[in-house]
């Protein structure tokens, strides 16, 4: 029975940036052979936004997730960015929390999660980020960012309820996040 082994080496040159070098061991006439591999890819997550005593700010949506299998070449190297998440927004009208970074193995790109909003006191609503997973709506912002299909689901809506108002929750990996309520809880 013969058996071959994956020796994967990183290099990491910062914590955002690594390489992989694949080598396949092979017995004595044995030809190099592409290596089926698993692989999981997952974006920094977007920013918080704060909120202000009783009002919500909308949360940070989930960084984009890919996964599945590839083919990786006998003794190629290969790039990985990984993705750092992103600064929320302070506590001020209208802030907009950052986004997170992509991360990138090979060919695949997760998208960084988006970045809330705060709250808008006055007229003139806006919209939290869109990203991997879209963030939760704050309170007269109501709109939430969306998710990129394959990767994330959408933040949930910021409530604006008579006396609370809650802020809505970021978007996930495997569902969209829940709306503010106008309740403690």
């Amino acid at each position: 029975m013969k058996f071959r082994i994956l020796s994967i080496l990183l290099f990491a040159v910062n914590l955002l940036y690594s390489q992989i070098y694949v080598n396949s061991y092979r017995f004595a006439g044995e030809v190099a052979q592409p290596l089926e591999v698993q692989y999981l890819v997952v974006a920094g997550g977007g920013g918080g936004a704060s909120g202000n005593g009783n009002i919500g700010g909308g949360g940070g949506g989930a960084g984009g997730l890919l996964s599945g299998n590839t083919i990786l070449n006998s003794n190629d190297i290969y790039s990985i960015t990984v993705g750092e998440g992103g600064t929320g927004a302070p506590i001020a009208s209208g802030s907009l929390a950052e986004n997170g970074e992509n991360s990138i193995f090979n060919s695949f790109i997760a998208i960084g999660g988006g970045g809330g909003k705060s709250f808008i006191s006055g007229a003139g609503a806006g919209a939290s980020s869109s990203g991997g997973s879209g963030a939760g709506g704050g309170w007269n912002s109501i709109t939430p960012g969306s998710g990129t299909v394959g990767q994330g689901f959408s933040g949930g809506a910021g409530s604006n309820a008579a006396t609370r108002y809650g802020g809505g929750g970021g978007g996930g990996a495997s569902q969209s996040g829940f709306a503010g309520t106008g309740s403690y809880g």
